[in-house]
C-alpha cells in the first residue's frame, strides 16, 4: 500500500531529487542490463519517501517525457520501462531529459543525476559535455557507474563524472554482482554531502 502523505511534506529535511538513467543499447542485453535494473530498484528502495525519482531508459532516441515523482509513489517507479535494447545510444538527450525534469523539482536540497552505461555512446564527450555543464549551472550534479568500460573510455566516464560534480564507478563484468551495492554507496555520498553542509 502506499505511504500515507506526511501533513507538510516540504518541511522535510534533506530532501534529494534523482534521476537514475539505464542504459538499454544491444551491448547491454542480459546480464549488464539485469545488474542496472537490479541496482536502479536498490536504490529507489533506498530512497525515503519524500525524496524523489525518475527512472529513464538511455536508447537511442527519447520519446517520452520523464516523470519524476514523490518516492512514496514508488510503486509507478519500480515499472522500469526498459525499451528493446539496441544501440549505439546517445548520451546527450537523457541528459537534457533528466536536467529538464529535475529543474522543475522544488524545495529539494540535491538533484542528482546516476548513469548506468557501458559506455558505448554514439555521440562524443564534446558534444554532450555543454549539457552536463547545464546541468551542473542549475545545481544538478552527475554520477556514472559503467560496466566493464575499455581503458580507452574509462578516462572520458571519468571526465564526464567529474564534470558533471559526482563520482565515477567502473564495475568489471565479473563484480555485475555489486553493482546495487555501488549505487547506494552514491547514494551514501550525497547524503553525507548534504549533511556536510548544511
Amino acid at each position: 500500500a502506499p505511504s500515507t502523505e506526511p501533513t507538510n511534506p516540504e518541511t522535510a529535511e534533506g530532501r534529494i531529487a534523482v534521476v537514475i538513467v539505464i542504459d538499454t543499447s544491444a551491448s547491454m542485453a542480459g546480464d549488464r542490463l539485469e545488474a542496472a535494473i537490479k541496482g536502479a530498484k536498490a536504490y529507489v528502495n533506498a530512497l525515503n519517501d519524500w525524496d524523489f525519482c525518475g527512472v529513464l531508459a538511455l536508447s537511442f532516441a527519447i520519446r517520452e517525457e520523464l516523470e519524476v515523482l514523490p518516492v512514496y509513489q514508488r510503486e509507478l517507479i519500480e515499472e522500469i520501462a526498459v525499451s528493446e535494447p539496441y544501440g549505439p545510444i546517445i548520451f546527450t538527450s537523457s541528459i537534457i531529459l533528466a536536467g529538464r525534469a529535475l529543474s522543475d523539482i522544488v524545495n529539494v536540497e540535491r538533484k542528482h543525476v546516476v548513469m548506468i552505461t557501458d559506455s558505448n555512446s554514439g555521440d562524443t564527450y564534446d558534444v554532450y559535455l555543454p549539457y552536463i555543464e547545464d546541468n551542473v549551472k542549475n545545481n544538478i550534479t552527475m554520477s556514472v557507474v559503467s560496466i566493464d568500460t575499455p581503458l580507452v573510455r574509462q578516462e572520458q566516464m571519468q571526465n564526464t563524472a567529474d564534470v558533471g560534480g559526482g563520482r565515477y564507478y567502473n564495475v568489471k563484468e565479473e563484480d555485475l554482482g555489486n553493482l546495487a551495492e555501488i549505487m547506494l554507496e552514491d547514494l551514501a555520498e550525497i547524503r553525507k554531502s548534504i549533511s556536510d553542509n548544511p
